[in-house]
């Protein structure tokens, strides 16, 4: 699922989108998650490549990940700013749609110690409760789940199990930092 590979940039992973995902028209999270360049530069690597990271605002928790993607006539640099954003103990990763301006692609992600996790949304799980009306926001005729004004109490319901797993907790994605 070549979705998956577009939440990853989130945490320096691939972006390339595709399948149907999961989006926000804001960053995810109730504030900047406060960053430390020497926790977050460097070369990460993952089981489809290599990226590099650099903190370009350590205050308002903004990254950029880039990475050379291979194309039809050669190689080509991509670069993607990810907004980093708490809500309590929780970490979001929130990368814009260059495609898609106001459509965040985001997810949980987990710092340690030369190692980042990332869990992306279960779709099936906010197409349900979009279409509810629990959670503020639309199902597109893509498929694709488009949140817009997530609050506190949203977050909340979203950190809950109170409507099932809402993310693929069984299937983490992970990079490794190679340097610093």
């Amino acid at each position: 699922m070549n979705y998956v590979r577009t939440v990853l940039s989130i945490i320096s992973i691939v972006c390339i989108v595709g399948c149907s995902g999961v989006y926000s028209t804001r960053p995810v999270g109730e504030k900047p998650h406060l960053l430390t360049p020497t926790d977050w530069e460097g070369t990460w690597i993952h089981n489809e490549g290599a990226v590099t990271v650099r903190v370009i605002d350590a205050g308002k928790g903004v990254l950029e990940v880039a990475w050379l993607e291979k194309k039809l006539d050669g190689l080509a640099l991509e670069s993607y700013k990810v907004y980093l954003r708490e809500s309590g103990d929780w970490l979001f990763g929130n990368l814009e749609n260059p495609d898609r301006p106001q459509h965040y692609l985001w997810g949980r992600v987990k710092r340690e110690e030369g190692q980042l996790i990332l869990w992306i949304p279960d779709l099936s799980k906010f197409t349900d409760l979009v279409k509810k009306g629990v959670l503020p926001g639309k199902v597109e005729e893509s498929g694709d789940v488009v949140l817009d004004n997530v609050t506190a109490a949203h977050l909340k319901l979203i950190k809950s199990d109170t409507h099932g797993s809402m993310f693929q907790w069984e299937n983490p994605i992970t990079g490794i930092r190679l340097s610093k």
